[in-house]
């Protein structure tokens, strides 16, 4: 098999690039022109970067049911939730004030969840998850995760 490359089969892929990558199709094209094999350079690395995220959550073949929780003034609603792996859990400012999600043992922090904004979170291992408001100190909670029943036999 014989790969074609050249000004215009490298300005073809280029093309199809989203506009936020516009300098991976310049510069593809301006290597095209040169050196046909240095194209792939520019053209590998935006591919490369709009398949990746810079966090990616755990992969979780059966997801749980999901579970909301309230942040209302002062307070989490339920302050104690028992869940199982595989839930989503779902935090909802429902007050006229900011807060944060920080876990204690550090597993993960919202940083400011603004006034009707959510936070979400797999949880994927058993155990108790203390948490608690950054901005309000009394403001804590507590997720129980329990391994799911079917894990349990």
């Amino acid at each position: 098999m014989r790969i074609r490359s050249g000004r215009r089969s490298v300005a073809a892929v280029a093309a199809w690039l989203p506009p936020a990558l516009a300098w991976a199709r310049r510069g593809a094209v301006r290597a095209g022109r040169r050196r046909p094999h240095a194209a792939v350079v520019p053209l590998a690395l935006a591919l490369g970067a709009t398949s990746c995220t810079a966090e990616s959550e755990p992969f979780d073949p059966k997801p749980g049911p999901t579970v909301s929780i309230a942040m209302t003034v002062g307070a989490f609603r339920p302050a104690v939730d028992t869940v199982e792996v595989g839930s989503r859990v779902i935090w909802e400012n429902q007050s006229d004030q900011s807060h944060t999600v920080t876990a204690d043992e550090g597993a993960f922090d919202s940083g400011p969840v603004g006034v009707g904004d959510t936070f979400s979170r797999p949880v994927v291992e058993p155990g108790t998850i203390s948490y608690r408001c950054n901005f309000h100190h009394g403001m804590t909670g507590t997720l129980v995760v329990r391994a799911r029943e079917a894990d349990r036999r």
